[in-house]
């Protein structure tokens, strides 16, 4: 399984109970077949929060017509399998980012717009091979970034602080 799919799959973003995206459902199913799972469309229903089995039935013909993975039904399930020739999928860059950015949405309230907005625009900066920079780490927990990050926003912050003020004290002396 790729790096990025590791560290997205193991994310408890994805855990959270939400409506997933086309692309979203696709990295589970892409995930179930690595691990060769076996699933329903109900169970799949359930995961990607859609309301109906016709679209999550649409959305399978749809991923196995052009050819993106093999999917079998039976009396005992779906089994999911990456071909031998799989396709190669382009992601949208777009929608790569909008995954991203919902995968920080649950943590707007406790650190704020403005700190997230800020580590959403320097994890998600590309560079030579297309990948956003949070991919080519080889570990990324979104959760422990964050602390670190809100860590060394308050250090630097006080810092700036310190030295304002004494730059104030100087002025003050020098003044006097």
């Amino acid at each position: 399984m790729p790096t990025d799919l590791n560290i997205i799959m193991s994310s408890e973003f994805f855990e959270d109970r939400r409506t997933f995206s086309p692309f979203e459902a696709y990295l589970h199913l892409y995930a179930i077949a690595k691990e060769g799972e076996v699933t329903s469309c109900r169970s799949l229903m359930t995961r990607w929060g859609w309301h109906h089995g016709t679209s999550v039935r649409r959305f399978l013909d749809k991923v196995r017509d052009k050819g993106y993975l093999d999917i079998e039904g039976d009396r005992d399930g779906l089994h999911i399998t990456i071909p031998s020739k799989a396709k190669v999928v382009s992601i949208d860059p777009k929608e790569e980012e909008r995954a991203f950015a919902a995968m920080l949405t649950p943590y707007v309230d406790q650190y704020g717009k403005d700190m997230i907005r800020r580590f959403y625009d320097y994890w998600r900066e590309r560079k030579g091979t297309g990948r956003m920079r949070w991919q080519k780490e080889t570990t990324f927990d979104i959760k422990l970034r964050l602390i670190r990050w809100h860590e060394n926003n308050n250090k630097f912050a006080r810092a700036t602080q310190d030295r304002e003020a004494k730059a104030l004290d100087d002025l003050k002396k020098m003044i006097k």
